[in-house]
Formats: C-alpha cells, structure tokens, sequence
C-alpha cells in the first residue's frame, strides 16, 4: 500500500490536472517497478496505490519497495522542473498457515504506511 506525499498540497498549489498528471507518473513509476513480475497493481483510492504479489515470486515486497523508492529518485533527477514526488509505503504478507482475511492484511499494509507518512512528518 502507497500513498503520494503531499497530494492534497499538490492539488491546492498547482490544481487537479497537475495532481492527475503526478498520479499518472505515479502509476508509471509503480509500473516500471513492477515490470517482470505477475504483480496486480491498482490505484486503491485517492492518491493511494496498491501492489499485490501473487506467493512464491521470484522477487519479494521489500525488492519491489527499493525498485519504487530507486525509480521515484531517477524520475526526481530527471524531471528538476517539477516538483518532487515522495511516497510513503507500506506492506503485510500473507502467511497461509494464519487465518488472515484480505481486509486485515490490506488493513495492516495501510497501519504500516501510516507509519512510515508519520515519522517522515516528523524529520
């Protein structure tokens, strides 16, 4: 689970079709991320994205996290006119040996973004 840093400012500042545009790079960058894996991504809401990877990857959360974070740093260094994009993250695993419903692990995925957008506010 993802969430863009700062969407809402985003949009105050430089209206919605500047925000969908950085959302559309958002989806690209998750996209690019993402490639050669059977990973279902999707836009979760808002300015929140969701990555869902199906068990025994070749890759697991924490190498598609640091494909995002290295990806969001290129398009940073890449694009200096804009503004820069920031995204915190967040992610549970499904452990078939617990009885975990979908809704707890998206639950615990987005307890754990919250978190991380937390602690970047407080830096």
């Amino acid at each position: 689970m993802m969430d863009v840093d700062g969407f809402k400012q985003i949009n105050d500042t430089y209206g919605h079709f500047y925000g969908d545009g950085v959302l559309t790079y958002v989806s690209q960058i998750l996209k690019a991320s993402c490639k050669n894996t059977n990973a279902f991504l999707a836009r979760y809401g808002g300015d929140e994205f969701c990555i869902v990877l199906p068990p025994n990857q070749e890759v697991d959360a924490e190498e598609i996290i640091a494909r995002v974070h290295s990806n969001v740093a290129n398009w940073n260094q890449t694009h200096p006119e804009l503004r820069p994009i920031g995204l915190s993250i967040g992610y549970a695993e499904w452990d078939q040996k617990l009885d975990i419903s979908y809704e707890s692990l998206l639950a615990r995925a987005d307890e754990r973004m919250y978190s991380v957008k937390n602690a970047k506010k407080r830096t």
